[in-house]
């Protein structure tokens, strides 16, 4: 079992004990190694790999690779590389779809601030009232968006 929440990075631990995964960051499994997420500039992998993308910069088309190296690297879960490497606009048929509905056309090459992109959806999620769940993985998701770009422009550096 590997849980991924909270401000991202990673830790093993060994837990032995039955119970979930609380709201407050506290992660209990059952014989399972778990993967806390809670500082990202620990982990090498991570690092590297945020050297590599902007995601203040970043095409949805690079964040599903991004997301893709991350989960290979074992810097976050599977549920984790789902949500972030979802992106619509991938869809050949975005266009006809999606893009219909909302007046858009897909451009999967074109970088977006992918901080500001999760801000809008959790302030959609709760503007609208999702279910509890779904805005607690859009937070993990702006979390973990937010370390990887401290840790590409850690505080106090230049950003141009």
């Amino acid at each position: 079992m590997r849980i991924s929440y909270g401000a991202p990075a990673v830790t093993n631990l060994k837990a032995n004990v039955k119970s979930v995964v609380t709201g407050t960051g506290t992660v209990h499994a059952e014989n399972d190694t778990v993967t806390d997420t809670a500082d990202l500039g620990s982990s090498a992998a991570a690092s590297r790999i945020a050297a590599n993308y902007d995601v203040r910069n970043i095409s949805p088309r690079e964040m599903a690779k991004m997301s893709l190296e991350l989960y290979q690297s074992g810097v976050i879960s599977f549920k984790d590389h789902s949500f972030l490497s979802f992106q619509p606009e991938l869809n050949p048929e975005y266009d006809e779809t999606i893009g219909r509905l909302t007046g858009t056309v897909a451009r999967p090459d074109e970088p977006q601030d992918f901080v500001a992109v999760w801000e809008g959806h959790l302030k959609d999620q709760e503007t609208r009232g999702t279910d509890r769940e779904m805005i607690e993985q859009t937070r993990r998701m702006l979390s973990l968006v937010q370390n990887l770009a401290a840790t590409r422009h850690p505080a106090g550096a230049n950003r141009i």
